[in-house]
């Protein structure tokens, strides 16, 4: 059945690229190494380093996307997808940013053309109930208007207004939560003056200076955080209901990424890919295709 499966494989590539009519361009960039994983509109977009790709479940339908179809720029590093606007958002390690709409992309270069010092690489893609972006960045936090397709605000968040790298921004109960390399932050969501580094503080219950914090999740009304604590030790994963933090019993090896969907979680590691319907309990191992084989997901 696999040797089947490779024929018809080999068989739709030689077929798909005869296709092309002459004086065409095709790209033959490598889509091996996915970093990132979204979903919605019933595909699942995967992205690598020079473009991404999607699958659709229903139909079995598969496409790539790159510079020669579409997007603006190469060296993805995050994507999401939103539900309201049926729009994935693409970041780049450069600051670029593309909306994928159905049928036609939106580049949103401001990042990539601000004028600064340090990285502008963006590091995580997050979309509230008011349709806010909000973008993870090298130097902080920049909040994007979808339907005005402009910037909205920016959060420079480190000490004196300094830049800071974040790794992630998620809301939480009222609260902006950001996961950064120098500690957790947060802030009243509906505090005016966000822009002001005054109005961001350290959780104080977490272990904070010179600690990074490299995701975040909300599932079943709890918080989740990855404090990322280098090669050799197992990360700690950290959840909050409201009141209190407490961290996983559970260790896993350079935990990649928490993913959260429709009440479970979903925490891709060195251990493999675990799906929690109730965190740290009731949880199974995504195998990868039958297989016994480790395999250490980026994203899932």
């Amino acid at each position: 059945m696999q040797n089947i499966f490779l024929l018809l494989l080999a068989f739709w590539s030689v077929a798909t690229f005869a296709q092309v009519p002459i004086g065409s361009w095709r790209d033959h960039f490598s889509y091996r190494k996915a970093q990132c994983v979204a979903f919605g509109d019933d595909k699942v977009y995967a992205s690598a380093s020079n473009g991404l790709f999607w699958y659709q479940p229903s139909t079995g339908l598969t496409q790539t996307v790159s510079t020669v179809n579409g997007l603006s720029d190469v060296g993805i590093s995050a994507i999401t997808y939103s539900d309201t606007h049926k729009v994935l958002v693409v970041g780049y390690e450069n600051g670029n940013i593309d909306l994928m709409f159905e049928k036609k992309v939106v580049n949103l270069p401001y990042i990539l053309q601000k004028q600064m010092q340090g990285s502008k690489r963006i590091n995580h893609i997050y979309i509230n109930q008011q349709n806010d972006i909000y973008v993870s960045t090298g130097f902080g936090i920049v909040v994007l208007n979808v339907e005005k397709l402009e910037v909205k605000d920016t959060y420079y968040i480190g000490n004196g207004g300094e830049n800071l790298w974040v790794y992630a921004t998620i809301e939480f109960e009222n609260k902006i939560y950001a996961a950064t390399e120098n500690g957790m932050f947060f802030a009243q969501a509906d505090n005016p003056a966000l822009y002001h580094y005054d109005s961001w503080s350290y959780i104080q219950d977490l272990p904070t200076i010179n600690t990074e914090y490299t995701s975040l999740a909300v599932s079943n009304n709890k918080l989740f955080a990855v404090q990322s604590t280098g090669a050799t030790t197992p990360d700690i994963i950290w959840f909050y209901d409201g009141n209190t933090w407490e961290s996983s019993p559970a260790p896993f090896q350079q935990v990649r990424r928490l993913n959260a969907s429709h009440n479970t979680l979903l925490v891709a590691s060195r251990e493999g890919a675990h799906l929690y319907s109730d965190f740290p309990n009731s949880y199974i191992v995504v195998q990868p295709f039958g297989s016994d084989y480790k395999f250490y997901p980026n994203s899932a």
